[in-house]
This record gives structure tokens, sequence and C-alpha cells, in this order.
């Protein structure tokens, strides 16, 4: 409808379409000279793409799929192995362990780095101490804090890890919560942990 001619167009490149209402859908397209640059910007991402890859364009699309299943290989080797060092810290964190009645209290500081090894840590040591509450807070490698609580079942009437992690959480500049068994939170002072911890000790006692 903006054209005398379809030829007066050029060239034509279709670059995005998308549904914006009911059985309506938009499409985006450059024309002419628009669509030449695309075509040079689109041939200049490319041949950086394959630089970056230390390969020709056209073997790009093949070796960036390799590199993509190497991570995935490498990633399943790392958390493998962060599994064993979980394995062997949440042993040797055992003897930490308080008695206070008949329960046992764990709650320190350790080197985890991530939530997710911080849970895996978290449940392992209340398997091993139980009936048990266990406490745990790490600093991650942004300056953050991450802490964890997990109660055993059996204890959950006496004590609620989401209310321990709450008071811990507020003490490092934080907060969070989750279920009577389990909760995490987050903070931003790391330097308050190691009182953070040691309040779940009085908290529970």
């Amino acid at each position: 409808t903006h054209v005398r001619h379809t030829g007066d167009i050029g060239g034509f490149k279709v670059i995005s379409e998308a549904g914006i209402a009911a059985g309506v859908r938009r499409i985006e397209a450059v024309t002419g000279m628009g669509a030449l640059l695309h075509a040079q910007r689109t041939e200049q991402t490319l041949a950086e793409s394959a630089a970056l890859l230390k390969c020709s364009p056209d073997a790009a699309p093949e070796k960036t799929e390799r590199l993509l299943v190497r991570n995935k290989e490498l990633q399943r080797e790392i958390d493998r192995l962060k599994q064993q060092l979980v394995s062997g810290g949440a042993g040797d964190l055992t003897a930490e362990a308080r008695k206070v009645g008949d329960v046992s209290v764990l709650s320190v500081v350790v080197d985890a780095g991530d939530a997710k090894v911080l849970r895996d840590m978290a449940d392992q040591l209340r398997d091993k101490l139980a009936p048990a509450v266990v406490a745990l807070g790490t600093e991650t490698s942004d300056g953050k804090v991450v802490l964890i609580c997990t109660v055993s079942k059996e204890l959950i009437k006496r004590y609620q890890a989401g209310a321990l992690v709450k008071e811990m959480a507020a003490m490092v500049g934080g907060g969070g919560g989750g279920r009577p068994d389990f909760a995490q939170a987050g903070g931003s002072d790391p330097s308050k942990l190691p009182d953070a911890m040691a309040r779940v000790y009085t908290l529970v006692s």
C-alpha cells in the first residue's frame, strides 16, 4: 500500500513475528537498504562468533553444539565433586553438634558458596544427627548471605525452621522463611554471620 510496484520494495527480510491479540499476528521486516544492512550485521556477528570459536563461519554451529555438550558434561562433573565435598564436610561437622536435652543442635558457618550445596549439606547433617535442628550459613561469591535451617520431622511441634531462620536473617540484614521443617533466607551483612548462627543455640535452649 505504500509503493507503486512491489519491485520498489527491493530486498525483504522478516525479522520478527508475534501474536498481539486473538487471531492477530504482527510481522516486522526490513526492506531495501535496511535489508542489506541487516544481512551485513548478521554476517559480521557470525564472523565474530566464528573468530571466538576459532573456526570458519560454516563450522560455527557444529562447534557451538560440541561446546554446549562439553559444558553440560563438565557441569555434571562439578556437581558430582560438590556432592563429594558436601558428604565429606557433613561428616566433619557432626562433631560440632551440641546436645540440648534430647535434641542435637548444629549451627555453623560453612564455605559452601551457594544455596544448593548448603541445602544438600543441611539435609545430610539433619539425617545423621536426627532428631536434630541444623542451621547453616554461608557467604556467596557476590558478598551476600544464604541461611538454611532444617528441623527433623518429629521436632516440628517444638521448633519451627521458619521462625528460627527469620530470627537469623534479621541479624544479617535480610529475610526469608519456609516450611516448619525447612526454611531458607538471605542477607546482606556477612560480618554478622557468626552472631546469627550463635543465636540458634540460644533460641533452641
